[in-house]
């Protein structure tokens, strides 16, 4: 009765990218959801000092995210490229483009919040334009979950 749990299957390169579209589409709905809420209403500390110090805030966070999603795409990549069964390559496929999509998204959540704060529109759509032109460099490629071709090509002499 002590049964072991079964793995579950690795990802599949089109459910990898219904996930990415699922990261992409959420800068357009945050878009839309503050269009909704906000429309094009007045700024309301848009010159105040606070405003200023916190939109920096936001900028310096957006760049440091840019940067670990780099270094997670690296680091990723080789481990993917070391890793020959599919299932772990797969899963490293899979956890690479969730990280690297969840910071750039975080953008747009930042561009959010700004406008929420301060209620100016134009925060949320610079951050969200941001997090969607950026988007597409973690995009699902079959080459993440088909193993490397060796390096030298073995002649058997013949």
């Amino acid at each position: 009765m002590n049964q072991r749990p079964q793995a579950s299957p690795p990802p599949t390169l089109g459910v990898m990218r219904v996930v990415w579209g699922a990261f992409f589409l959420a800068p357009i709905i945050y878009l839309v959801v503050a269009l909704l809420i906000f429309g094009e209403k007045e700024p309301t500390w848009e010159t105040s000092s606070s405003y200023r110090l916190f939109r920096l805030i936001l900028v310096l966070l957006a760049a440091m995210g840019l940067v670990l999603q780099q270094m997670f795409a690296v680091i990723l990549s080789r481990k993917i490229e070391r890793t020959e069964a599919a299932p772990e390559r797969a899963q490293l496929a899979m956890g690479s483009l969730v990280i690297r999509a969840a910071f750039i998204e975080a953008i747009s959540i930042y561009g959010l919040v700004l406008m929420i704060l301060f209620g100016r529109f134009t925060d949320v759509v610079y951050f969200c334009a941001v997090s969607l032109a950026l988007m597409p460099l973690c995009f699902p490629r079959r080459s993440q979950l088909e193993p490397a071709p060796p390096a030298f090509p073995r002649h058997d002499g013949s």
